[in-house]
């Protein structure tokens, strides 16, 4: 199976790459849409609450070691609820083989190049949320933190196994110099 990587928008759709044989990909997903990407967020939430909840019922919650064990279980969880979700995005969308004009190849990668870095920073801050938040709940064991944690993080790993930040850089750098 092909390795799509989100390089952003053209013409108000969804471009993608194969990482594989840098074929451009226009997908039938539209801009702002976000209906399957809501799945590992809300899944996420929802573990998290259960599996606190249960914890709680159980009177097991009060230790911080058990609470560790529920961050540890609550972020294997998302880890794979992310990667089917953005699995399901790829099956949902159809992908058409896209052949750009170097004009568009050479907007589309400007684009991707800051883009990455946009992205870069916004998953340094979920990440510097989610160590906080959960070593927050480890200590104090409020649900909310927990919450909180799995969202920012949920959101940060869709949006890094969407993007694949560190494989993009190196694609595009590869067709800086095919191209240009």
């Amino acid at each position: 199976m092909a390795k799509y990587i989100n390089m952003g928008w053209l013409a108000e759709r969804a471009i993608y790459i194969d990482s594989r044989d840098y074929q451009f990909y226009t997908s039938d997903i539209k801009k702002n849409s976000n209906g399957i990407l809501l799945f590992a967020p809300v899944t996420g939430t929802i573990v998290g609450i259960l599996v606190s909840a249960l914890g709680s019922y159980i009177g097991i919650i009060q230790n911080s070691w058990l609470r560790l064990i529920i961050v540890v279980i609550t972020c294997l969880l998302l880890f794979f609820a992310s990667k089917i979700t953005v699995k399901l995005l790829w099956k949902k969308a159809d992908f058409m083989l896209y052949n750009l004009s170097s004009y568009q190849k050479r907007e589309v990668l400007q684009k991707a190049k800051r883009q990455n870095i946009i992205i870069k920073i916004v998953v340094f801050l979920f990440g510097l949320t989610v160590v906080a938040f959960y070593t927050n709940y480890i200590v104090s064991g409020e649900a909310e933190l927990l919450i909180i944690a799995t969202l920012s993080l949920a959101m940060s790993l869709t949006l890094v196994f969407d993007y694949s930040p560190l494989i993009r850089k190196k694609i595009i750098k590869q067709l800086e110099r095919e191209y240009f």
